[in-house]
């Protein structure tokens, strides 16, 4: 076994290797450091029970990390919600595809035009194709007052965000929404008369045994949320009231018996599941690929794959899952963004474990002309312009500028498709009337996003 964790440790990659090339394998201190990460805890799962768990780094300054350290795992939080919602849906106190309003007694949508054409579901808050709006959260410092639900509902001070409501068709499309879950969380107090925490704590965790996990503030042991390697926030941590979105307080261990009693449920192993077989097959259905119910959804037959991110201010975290294959891992670390790390960990596990995906890919690069790569040129926006990207030359070779300030180089596939080796991203530039029109940024199978070109030559 230890010579399974050493080969780990030493082997993080890139998410794309180029043909030709050597491929250039790090320690995972090394790459704690190159991505300001102070702390991380891993536990892999291997043929169907938690085979390894390790920590690294710090929770906070001169404090060592350990696997029973707490971090918040955002959007983790989704996939118990979910969970728990079919609980509900089971015991016919919840349904599944009725219109939310006539379920919900504390508060209900207004309607929209959009409600008038279709009307909002439970499976639609839990798929993100509601049409609801708010992607995410920003959290409460410890000395600001928190908002209720209801006026995190409306938007009402001492809520900071606008009021939930509905912007799309519901059920016309993938609309990654928070604001989604926190209706779910309402309807679950509303259909038990319990508050949302106490809920899940009695039905869920105490009963999966997940003792080093809460949906209230924890009271000791927990990783303190580093903006850089240097930098805790005020107050250690951010509170997120939104709890059915980003509540959840966990370890890799704890939140591998979630992900080992899903697995179990689904091989119909499990002597006592929380969901019936027929309901755990809705969750892992995507509706619109590639969201399930509170979970991401990839491959097909034994290497089907549930997934998931997660991320609060302070906190990046995420999971994989193989359950027929019973193979699977948790990561969590206390760094505001460790999504690049999170990637190459996992790569290094699914090497040496070997999973059907998120292992390295070898792709061949093409050379291109340097007047070809001048026409990609320019300024590029989000067609909601809530995001912007550049796209720019030096030394003859492509490069992209996401807003946070972030510069990849963009190797070219093709004429038109261009990959970035360290995530894996994919750039595809589509032509109309003989220019430039448009960049689609595929992040994984499904999951992409349109920029519209605005300028030829970017200002840096």
């Amino acid at each position: 076994m230890m010579h399974t964790i050493k080969e780990i440790e030493n082997s993080l990659m890139p998410a794309i290797g180029i043909e030709g090339s050597s491929i250039k394998k790090a320690h995972i201190i090394e790459q704690m450091q190159h991505y300001g990460v102070p702390g991380c805890s891993i536990a892999v799962i291997d043929e169907g029970k938690i085979a390894w768990a390790k920590a690294y780094g710090n929770a906070k300054k001169g404090i060592p990390l350990t696997t029973e350290s707490l971090f918040q795992t955002g959007s983790f939080s989704k996939s118990i919600s979910a969970l728990a919602s079919l609980m509900l849906v089971h015991e016919g106190k919840l349904h599944l595809n009725k219109d939310i309003n006539e379920q919900l007694r504390s508060w209900k949508f207004p309607e929209t035009p959009y409600t008038l054409l279709s009307k909002v579901s439970l499976q639609h808050l839990l798929s993100h194709t509601s049409g609801c709006n708010i992607i995410a959260f920003d959290g409460y410092p410890h000395l600001s007052p928190l908002p209720s639900l209801k006026e995190i509902l409306e938007g009402n001070t001492p809520a900071k965000n606008p009021p939930i409501r509905i912007s799309a068709i519901p059920g016309s499309k993938i609309s990654y929404s928070g604001g989604a879950y926190v209706v779910v969380q309402q309807l679950i107090e509303d259909a038990t008369g319990l508050p949302f925490d106490s809920f899940i704590e009695s039905r869920i965790l105490k009963r999966l045994k997940m003792e080093n996990s809460t949906f209230s503030d924890p009271i000791k042991n927990w990783a303190s949320g580093h903006i850089d390697v240097d930098r805790i926030l005020e107050g250690e941590f951010r509170r997120y009231p939104e709890k059915a979105a980003s509540g959840l307080w966990s370890t890799p261990c704890d939140f591998s018996k979630f992900l080992i009693h899903l697995q179990n449920a689904l091989l119909e192993k499990s002597h006592d599941p929380l969901i019936p077989k027929t309901l755990l097959d809705l969750m892992i259905t995507p509706s619109i690929f590639p969201f399930g119910l509170g979970l991401v959804i990839d491959g097909e037959k034994e290497n089907f794959e549930i997934n998931h991110r997660g991320r609060t201010c302070g906190y990046t975290c995420g999971f994989v899952l193989f359950p027929y294959l019973k193979k699977g891992a948790v990561i969590m670390t206390n760094a505001d963004n460790a999504n690049l790390l999170i990637s190459e960990i996992f790569r290094s596990i699914a090497n040496v474990y070997n999973w059907p995906s998120q292992k390295i890919q070898i792709k061949q690069k093409t050379e291109l002309k340097e007047n070809i790569l001048d026409a990609y040129l320019g300024k590029y926006v989000l067609h909601d312009r809530t995001s912007a990207a550049t796209v720019f030359k030096e030394n003859h070779s492509l490069f992209i500028k996401a807003e946070s300030g972030t510069i990849y180089q963009l190797h070219a596939e093709t004429t038109h498709r261009f990959f970035i080796t360290e995530n894996g991203f994919i750039i595809t530039f589509l032509e109309k009337h003989g220019e430039m029109h448009e960049l689609i940024l595929t992040m994984q199978r499904g999951v992409e996003k349109r920029f519209q070109r605005i300028s030829l030559y970017p200002e840096l």
